[in-house]
């Protein structure tokens, strides 16, 4: 097995094991701490819920655990910000050739979380097209040097801005305009990671 793939089955075991747990344990997780991404509004703890995610034609079902706050002042700022997502079925996932790394699956955790909107938050849908930012997501922007999971301290973030809006049969698209990093300070033994 190469290395590369041996590290990316290690990150999905580790996360059905995580998942696997109870629900409460899953709702205790992972929100920023509050001015960690600024401004200093409180994030909605969303839990955990399921998204169809596809990778090389493969599509499977995964968990997401995540967190949301509006920022707009007049108009809504939706930011998202995922914290951790993992395959319901494993085989479904062992299929995916060559497998998505921790970063890019949480990049395709966001957008589908954010097209999909599975648990029927309040984030808007404006007419499309749009030419105005009105989303954002975030995820964690260290990653460790030896097995390539995600570090436990740290406070460096991920961040992609987008276009979000909806045609007239109520189908969304999410168009990314630009990407950043919020903070620049992984613990040692971990390095920055972007999508």
């Amino acid at each position: 097995m190469k290395k590369g793939r041996s590290f990316i089955l290690l990150f999905a075991v580790l996360l059905v094991s995580f998942f696997s747990m109870n629900q409460n344990a899953l709702a205790q997780q992972g929100c920023p701490p509050d001015g960690a991404i600024p401004p200093n509004i409180p994030w909605i703890d969303g839990g955990g819920t399921i998204v169809s995610i596809t990778v090389n034609g493969i599509t499977c079902d995964y968990k997401v655990g995540y967190c949301w706050r509006n920022i707009g002042d007049v108009e809504p700022m939706i930011e998202v910000y995922v914290w951790l997502v993992g395959p319901v079925d494993i085989t479904c996932f062992n299929q995916i050739q060559p497998p998505p790394s921790g970063p890019e699956l949480l990049e395709l955790a966001a957008y589908a979380l954010i097209e999909q909107n599975p648990d029927n938050n309040q984030w808007p849908c404006p007419p499309c097209p749009t030419t105005e930012p009105n989303y954002r997501f975030y995820y964690d922007n260290c990653w460790d040097d030896n097995n390539g999971t995600p570090c436990s301290g740290g406070n460096s973030y991920c961040r992609t801005e987008l276009e979000v809006c909806c045609d007239g049969n109520g189908n969304k698209t999410a168009i990314p305009i630009g990407k950043s990093v919020i903070g620049d300070d992984c613990d040692t033994g971990c390095h920055s990671e972007c999508n």
